[in-house]
């Protein structure tokens, strides 16, 4: 009978034994499925992260190109004024009162798009080619080469980035 009772208290504690080998498996799954679900959240939350600066950047960009669509054409008009200003020999009188007239309507149209950050690209001497177009060239033993002599279309920046590059004569 002692083998009896021998086989009858150990059947317990290998059940028992086998039941902590279950706990300890279930547990070690949970312990890795939470390291896993941890590792899926922060990758979500980078991306999350990464998307947020990335639809920024898609923001910024187009809101230069909408800024970029508006100014380039009211620039024509800033040229056309300028050149119609550039004819100051004038002995009528209403054509002077015109020229003035032009000449305030130019300061206010300046004023506007100094208002919205563009302004004139200023000390245009020598040739960049992030900056300037080079639509001719000349001949001038007096001064260097790529040094600009003329400018025919000034250039503008929006923003202190380049908005229209100046049309410039240079010297060869």
């Amino acid at each position: 009978m002692n083998r009896v009772e021998d086989q009858n208290q150990s059947q317990p504690e290998e059940t028992a034994q086998n039941d902590t080998q279950e706990e300890l498996s279930k547990l070690a799954s949970c312990q890795q499925e939470l390291i896993d679900m941890k590792a899926k959240y922060a990758r979500l939350g980078a991306d999350f992260e990464n998307f947020k600066k990335r639809l920024e950047k898609d923001q910024t960009t187009a809101y230069g190109q909408m800024q970029k669509s508006f100014f380039l054409p009211l620039l024509e008009i800033v040229d056309s004024f300028d050149l119609a200003l550039s004819e100051t020999n004038v002995s009528d009188k209403s054509i002077a009162a015109h020229l003035a007239g032009f000449s305030l309507i130019r300061r206010n149209l300046q004023k506007m798009l100094e208002k919205f950050h563009v302004t004139e690209m200023k000390n245009e001497k020598i040739f960049d080619p992030n900056l300037h177009e080079a639509v001719m060239s000349v001949q001038a033993p007096e001064k260097e080469s790529g040094e600009i002599v003329n400018v025919l279309q000034k250039g503008y920046l929006l923003n202190g980035q380049l908005l229209r590059a100046a049309k410039v004569t240079i010297v060869a």
